[in-house]
């Protein structure tokens, strides 16, 4: 009895993780990184503006911020890192968590 139950919630989330993967259309661009972050969040969540992101990166230490764009679903920010190095920056659209950096 214990197998079944274990078999019967192992295939209930399965299922419902392919509902939402159905659910999320072809709106929800992910970008990931490593740590398996993504960038996309419900339609109807308060997303950051360009100008709130651009003042997170610059709160996150990234500086000389010279322009923030929309990209897969993440701002993209093209600022400098704490060592002088010319970065473009993923910023979570809700939390403006950094998702990824790529150095140029």
């Amino acid at each position: 009895m214990r197998n079944y139950t274990a078999l019967t919630a192992a295939a209930l989330i399965v299922a419902s993780a392919g509902a939402a993967d159905a659910k999320r259309g072809d709106d929800d661009h992910r970008l990931s990184d490593s740590g398996g972050r993504y960038c996309s969040v419900s339609p109807d969540a308060v997303k950051l503006s360009a100008d709130q992101a651009s003042a997170k990166a610059s709160l996150l230490g990234y500086s000389d911020i010279r322009k923030v764009e929309w990209d897969d679903g993440c701002w993209e920010v093209y600022a400098f890192d704490k060592s002088g190095q010319r970065v473009e920056v993923y910023l979570h659209p809700v939390s403006g968590d950094v998702v990824k950096v790529e150095r140029d």
